[in-house]
């Protein structure tokens, strides 16, 4: 008596889970048809125990966008009558799409004979929507920018295709040692991503003979414990921006010492005017007052050259400061 006490005990028990649980609960026979559904299975698909008895789960909640290798993989798994777990896109009474977890158990009897399946399925698509989106997001940076991984020891271990294209080699083990992490970042940038930071920077990679420029940015990724366990770097190629910028900064450099020749051409001649302008006073004062007229002038010129010498002066300044302003943004880029 006792132990149909406990029995009946434990069955109130297990009752009580599946009909408060939020998750749904699906009971079938060997041949996958439907015996019981908990109140979850009703909140999740608006379906009633009425409607669903009888009926094999799969035709029942399965549409238009579930994924066939998906319903292969479970029928494959349920004839093999081991318990097993997958994700699956199913469709609510009203035609609604959503995700479940579900985890499917089969029940032998003392003989070793299979009873039932019983199934446990949880609503996860808010969270599986994210995922798919960020999967996405990730998948359309991973086509448009240069994408490596490298392990907590700074060695690199995944490089996508664009990667490898842009570095002209064929796989990951073949990049160059310039793109060993302590070679591209200082000490103080890795410590950072070890601490959780992030790291933007323009960076050279040397390889094959040629120079790319990456604008690149290194973000870590930590485990549970919050210790390092990779670094990802998403990239643009700015090679040809920084091509041009040098061209143009080329081409600044030549313009102005053109003008600072010019400069210089403009500050000898003021020179020679002055001199000229000296050597003219000192003839209009030997002449007395019949070089008197021409004292005036001399010195009109002298003041012109003196006005043409600052002038020089200026420009050589202005050129100067120019020419640092561009190899400053020169570096910068």
């Amino acid at each position: 008596m006792t132990e149909a006490v406990a029995l009946r005990r434990k069955f109130n028990l297990l009752s009580l889970v599946a009909n408060e649980t939020d998750n749904s609960v699906i009971i079938t026979d060997p041949a996958g048809h439907i015996e019981y559904v908990n109140p979850g299975f009703t909140k999740l698909t608006g379906l009633s125990l009425e409607e669903a008895l009888g009926r094999k789960p799969g035709p029942l909640l399965q549409g238009e966008h579930t994924d066939p290798e998906t319903v292969k993989r479970i029928r494959e798994r349920l004839a093999a009558r081991a318990p097993f777990y997958d994700e699956i896109l199913n469709y609510n009474k009203a035609g609604e799409p959503y995700w479940i977890s579900l985890s499917i158990n089969p029940v032998f009897n003392s003989a070793g004979r299979l009873e039932r399946f019983v199934s446990i399925q949880a609503n996860i698509t808010a969270t599986k929507t994210e995922a798919l989106e960020f999967n996405m997001r990730m998948s359309a940076i991973r086509r448009t920018n240069a994408v490596v991984e490298w392990d907590a020891s700074g060695t690199p271990v995944v490089a996508n295709d664009i990667t490898l294209r842009l570095l002209s080699v064929g796989s990951v083990q073949a990049l160059p040692d310039t793109l060993r992490l302590e070679n591209l970042l200082s000490e103080a940038e890795v410590e950072a991503l070890r601490t959780g930071g992030t790291v933007a920077r323009d960076l050279p990679v040397h390889t094959a003979g040629q120079s790319v420029w990456l604008s690149a940015n290194f973000q870590p990724i930590l485990d549970v414990r919050g210790a390092l366990s990779r670094i990802v770097m998403y990239a643009t190629d700015i090679t040809a921006r920084r091509q041009a910028v040098e061209r143009s900064a080329t081409i600044m450099r030549t313009v102005l010492d053109r003008v600072a020749g010019t400069a210089r051409e403009i500050g000898g001649i003021a020179s020679q005017t002055n001199l000229l302008a000296l050597n003219a006073t000192i003839e209009a004062a030997r002449a007395g007052d019949a070089g008197r007229g021409f004292a005036v002038v001399a010195g009109e010129v002298k003041a012109l050259a003196g006005r043409s010498a600052v002038s020089s002066e200026e420009i050589t300044m202005l050129v100067t400061d120019t020419r640092r302003e561009i190899d400053n943004f020169s570096y910068a880029q």
